[in-house]
């Protein structure tokens, strides 16, 4: 298959998909062809600021056309891109500076200045495939911003990998719901671009608009994280809603649960599979068609990744791996591997299918009353029951046995703690039942509605201090 991704950095227009629909984006849509010219304006504007290879490039542009066009005109001249949030650039900058030698930031204003629609003049280009291409911002769960970097070619592998897992070609059209910014965003709009597929965008996440839009275009593959998901779940059904039943959709960044699922289908016709990606590797497992997953199963390893388990611990090998963490001081450094495995912060296990589970992160590991418990697993019996709309366990620092677990719940109605441990320990053994159980009207959110962990500590602090020791 062509990659037409290799030819939008060549700014060859010698390929089948040139003059079919690339993105639409606001009742907007653009060709391939004009995303090249549009990218080569951007090239024309960086060799005018004199900007050389290896520069950082800051892209805080919201319009997803002007985002990869100024991105692949950097990236075809060996410059790194580093996609930026333009709503919280500001309050960002300090971080940034600490982790990024930045050169130039491209936002909104710099937009006329590349205003040209062809460019002016030819480029002798050679593409460097292994230097520094894309810094995905990321804290993962330390709440410190680091810097994974991809180079050109761990993104068109990673874009096969996709492609061949979800079964993506050039005739598709290809709903990604996150933003174009984030690295739920970007990867998934280029590996959709490497078939020369239609990419459809959304400005920003509302459920009316995310129907409305599934609705009028019709998409054959939808990715979006599971929170959004979440939110469609919960709603109250939305009229005129048209669903084609042959589109695939998948959700990511965490597990929907049975209830869930099961909501969606009933009220739209959806059916949600799982997948399983960090920013580091890109894909590695996914549900396949058909499939019925058990618990805390995310779907089967991809073809072309190993995945191994030691300790608990999950370790995989994959082409699309990423170059590694960028310092302070603009070097690469290499990720953790053990010695030539990337160690994805996970505990799993896989099974003789070759199907990986997800049992929570290493880091989040809590030793109750000398045995390890990882509060993921608890909470995906909680989030199961129907009284429970919302919940998150964590681990919390105890007096007594050196380690707790607290779970923080949002109910739909009473649930007084005693039938909360009683159906834990129906579940679970007893060490793995919460000491501390909290009620919360909503649960603190972050970046892409994710649970802000170091807040829910704070409270839970505040309201131990409060309640002399135990709550609830």
């Amino acid at each position: 298959m062509t990659s037409a991704l290799k030819h939008i950095l060549q700014a060859s227009l010698q390929f089948e998909a040139a003059d079919s629909p690339a993105l639409v984006y606001e009742d907007r849509e653009y060709s391939y062809r004009q995303l090249i010219e549009r990218s080569m304006a951007w090239s024309g504007k960086w060799q005018r600021e004199k900007l050389q290879k290896g520069a950082i490039i800051g892209v805080a542009i919201a319009d997803p056309f002007e985002f990869l066009a100024t991105l692949f005109g950097a990236v075809r001249l060996g410059m790194g891109v580093l996609p930026l949030d333009p709503a919280t650039l500001q309050r960002e900058k300090g971080n940034l500076s600490q982790t990024f030698d930045i050169t130039y930031i491209a936002v909104e204003d710099s937009l006329e200045k590349a205003d040209c629609k062809t460019p002016t003049q030819d480029y002798d280009i050679e593409i460097d495939y292994g230097s520094p291409a894309l810094f995905l911002l990321t804290s993962g769960t330390t709440g410190k911003p680091k810097g994974i970097v991809h180079s050109i070619e761990s993104i068109l592998q990673a874009a096969r990998l996709s492609n061949a897992a979800y079964g993506t070609t050039g005739s598709d059209c290809v709903f990604t719901a996150a933003p174009i910014y984030h690295s739920a965003g970007i990867m998934p709009v280029m590996a959709a671009l490497d078939t020369g597929a239609k990419n459809l965008l959304i400005k920003k996440f509302l459920p009316k608009t995310f129907l409305g839009l599934v609705t009028k275009h019709k998409p054959s593959l939808v990715k979006a994280p599971a929170f959004m998901y979440q939110v469609v779940s919960r709603m109250p059904v939305v009229r005129n809603v048209v669903i084609d039943q042959g589109t695939r959709w998948y959700s990511g960044s965490s597990r929907l649960t049975r209830s869930e699922k099961e909501l969606l289908l009933a009220k739209y016709g959806i059916w949600v599979r799982e997948m399983y990606a960090t920013s580091e590797t890109s894909l590695l497992a996914v549900e396949r068609e058909g499939e019925e997953l058990p618990p805390q199963c995310v779907g089967t390893v991809l073809d072309n990744v190993e995945v191994k388990i030691e300790e608990g611990r999950i370790l995989v090998k994959t082409p699309a791996i990423s170059l590694g963490y960028l310092d302070p001081d603009g070097n690469v450094m290499g990720l953790h591997r053990h010695p030539t495995w990337f160690f994805t912060g996970d505990i799993g296990s896989l099974d003789q299918d070759n199907r990986l589970f997800i049992y929570g992160r290493y880091g989040n590991i809590v030793n109750v009353a000398g045995k390890k418990v990882a509060p993921e697993e608890i909470n995906a019996i909680l989030s199961d029951h129907p009284r429970i709309e919302e919940s998150v366990v964590i681990g919390v620092n105890d007096e007594v046995s050196g380690g707790a677990l607290a779970a923080f719940l949002v109910t739909r109605g009473e649930f007084p703690p005693s039938e909360v441990r009683k159906f834990c320990k129906s579940r679970l053994p007893d060490y793995k039942t919460p000491k501390h159980i909290v009620y919360c009207e909503t649960l603190p959110k972050a970046k892409l509605n994710k649970i802000d962990i170091p807040q829910l500590r704070k409270m839970f602090l505040n309201k131990l201090q409060e309640s002399e020791g135990v709550l609830a």
